[in-house]
């Protein structure tokens, strides 16, 4: 009966034991589970962080890349290029990696200044091939006038408005190589040329004439019945 006893004893000991040995193991595999989850959790945002690194340096590489063009951007005319605006001195980055934000708006009002200015300075142009092309017009105009006083015998008339269009084409050519120097070659327009040869030629026609017939006796006129 003792050793009834006893092993009894051991029996329920070692159930015991057992018993809590399941509800460890069971705490166990929970803790692992847990542990799961979280690396899964972690792994998650290990990709989410890799991604937005990844978007931080394209858009960093993106900002430099477009501040470079504008500093490489070739000054048109007589402007001031980004390049000068900025000086020699001029960084956009803190360090190796890091960008300087407020270098990168100074970098973007010097862009803004010059296409400002571009736009000031190829509106001016326009007006002055406008101007230079009316002017070649009136001249056109008045060199026919002067062509059909001649042809009314108004010999003195006609030369002086010959000259009169020999001058306004000379100051068409004039307003219109000035335009045709600049921007409109960066453009690549060749309209001016043409309008330069034309106010050469009529300039030099109306002078001609301008100077024959202001030397020219007018003829007196026929006797009426």
């Amino acid at each position: 009966m003792a050793a009834y006893n006893s092993g009894l004893a051991e029996y329920e000991a070692g159930k015991e034991q057992l018993d809590a040995g399941a509800e460890q193991l069971a705490e166990g595999r929970e803790k692992l589970a847990d542990a799961e989850e979280q690396l899964a959790e972690g792994e998650q945002q290990l990709l989410e962080g890799e991604e937005l690194i990844a978007r931080f340096e394209d858009g960093r590489d993106q900002i430099i890349a477009g501040i470079e063009e504008l500093k490489a951007t070739p000054a048109d005319g007589d402007l001031v290029s980004i390049a000068d605006r900025l000086g020699s001195d001029y960084s956009y980055m803190k360090n190796e990696t890091d960008l300087d934000i407020e270098q990168g708006y100074v970098a973007v009002e010097a862009g803004r200044g010059y296409v400002s200015d571009n736009g000031e300075a190829v509106t001016k142009e326009l007006k002055a091939r406008i101007l230079g092309l009316g002017l070649a017009a009136a001249a056109a105009v008045l060199a026919l006038t002067a062509g059909l006083l001649g042809i009314f015998g108004l010999a003195r008339a006609s030369g002086v408005v010959s000259v009169v269009a020999a001058l306004a084409a000379v100051a068409g050519a004039v307003f219109t190589m000035d335009a045709e120097l600049t921007f409109s070659k960066v453009a690549g327009t060749s309209g001016s040329t043409l309008v330069l040869a034309g106010c050469a030629v009529l300039a030099l026609a109306a002078l001609i004439n301008g100077i024959t017939a202001i030397f020219t006796r007018e003829k007196p006129a026929a006797p009426t019945a």
